[in-house]
């Protein structure tokens, strides 16, 4: 049977099969792409023909260094991706002990006006400056940069020079920058069409580096790999156009960015105490400025948290501040199993006066995701009546609240 597919059918399987991110692939990504490509090319003669005509789906090239046949591989799939946009994942563990790398340096850079992602796996100062050196007509199809170092803790003091070697070209047509452990002194110079930046450095950057790129960033994420917030920061840098903001067990973000616009809110792998760092930082930065925008929040706890007992109270008493600074939430999600966190918030959003909604906190929030089953009943019986709906399926009356799981396929409510 598998034998006679049409071959209409076939291209619409291939062009599924492969997980296609179009801001930033990983390393496991591309690899796993590839291995799609040579598995479905191996079912029968007649697939591999369909497989083999069909350029993009091998297009996701990548390298490794303790992989022999590597090289030969990434020829191969290159020649069957003709003009196809590529994307590039290069990981080169030893570039001193590997014979193959002047060959990878070639391959890369004689593809570059066809690359559209490039991901660099651990620190590769030449690699990273061919490409550098590369940018405007070279690059005109290059979309997304990510340099992926979390292997290496002493880069950030490395790689500053490289980003002010004399000949670095710019990179008009860039959109979305991943850096891990890398730091330099400014984006807009390298990068000035930025929309999508991504951050797990050292050190946060200076106001002066965000600051010229803030109006055209739509998507930020930050973390976890920064060592504290510099005290330069007078007040926060606003960034109009920002709409997603996501934050990696680091607390300290408000008082570097005030996104007026914010639509999605992320703080993911948190600690209970960084979370209260979080809190107390608002009175002096949001609230004076509250985010009037409908917002969608997600908290998710952090697994190695061994502290969060001791720092609960502590919620409770500041955690009203939330409100202030975020007044207009209207879904959220809380990845949480432990149920005294569920109670916190369950007691917090019970505040309030019964009917008057002015009294509410978050008035207009309209769904809470919770971790599991447990989580949902434990919020279920702990909110009033007046602010949730049934437990069983169903629509919630007025503005009360529906509570779900994540695996939940329809909208349960929450009383």
């Amino acid at each position: 049977m598998v034998d006679s597919v049409p071959i209409e059918i076939l291209a619409e399987i291939f062009s599924v099969a492969q997980d296609r991110d179009p801001v930033f692939a990983d390393h496991a990504t591309v690899t796993g792409n590839e291995r799609i490509a040579t598995v479905v090319s191996q079912v029968c003669q007649h697939w591999r023909n369909a497989a083999v005509g069909f350029p993009a789906l091998w297009t996701y090239i990548s390298y490794e260094s303790r992989e022999w046949d590597s090289l030969p591989r990434m020829t191969e799939h290159l020649l069957r991706a003709k003009d196809q946009p590529l994307t590039f994942s290069l990981r080169l563990t030893d570039p001193g002990k590997d014979t193959q790398y002047s060959d990878v340096g070639e391959l890369l850079k004689n593809h570059l006006p066809q690359i559209e992602h490039i991901i660099l796996q651990e620190r590769n100062d030449q690699l990273l400056l061919l490409i550098l050196l590369s940018g405007g007509v070279y690059t005109r199809r290059l979309r997304s940069l990510s340099l992926d170092y979390k292997n290496d803790y002493h880069v950030w003091r490395m790689m500053k020079p490289t980003f002010s070697q004399p000949g670095i070209g710019v990179f008009p047509y860039l959109h979305h920058l991943d850096l891990c452990r890398v730091a330099f002194d400014s984006f807009d110079a390298l990068f000035p069409k930025l929309t999508t930046l991504s951050l797990s450095c050292i050190q946060f950057p200076r106001p002066g580096t965000l600051a010229p790129i803030s109006r055209g960033i739509t998507s930020l994420t930050l973390g976890p790999y920064f060592n504290g917030l510099e005290q330069h920061f007078a007040a926060p840098i606003i960034f109009p156009a920002l709409e997603k903001l996501v934050v990696k067990d680091f607390g300290y973000f408000p008082r570097a960015i005030l996104p007026p616009n914010l639509r999605q809110l992320e703080m993911l792998d948190f600690r209970l105490s960084i979370f209260n760092d979080f809190l107390m930082g608002l009175p002096r930065s949001w609230i004076p400025s509250p985010i009037k925008s409908s917002v969608d929040i997600h908290i998710k706890d952090s697994r190695h948290d061994d502290t969060w007992r001791a720092e609960i109270a502590s919620s409770h008493g500041i955690i009203s501040d939330l409100f202030e600074a975020l007044p207009n939430v209207q879904n959220l999600r809380l990845d949480s199993f432990k149920l005294e966190i569920v109670q916190m918030w369950a007691n917090t959003l019970s505040r309030g006066e019964g009917d008057d909604t002015s009294t509410w906190p978050w008035p207009n929030l309209r769904s809470i995701t919770l971790a599991d089953e447990a989580a949902r009943a434990e919020m279920f019986f702990m909110l009033p009546e007046w602010r949730r709906g049934p437990f069983i399926l169903g629509r919630p009356k007025d503005n009360r609240i529906i509570l779900r799981v994540p695996d939940t396929a329809n909208q349960v409510s929450s009383g």
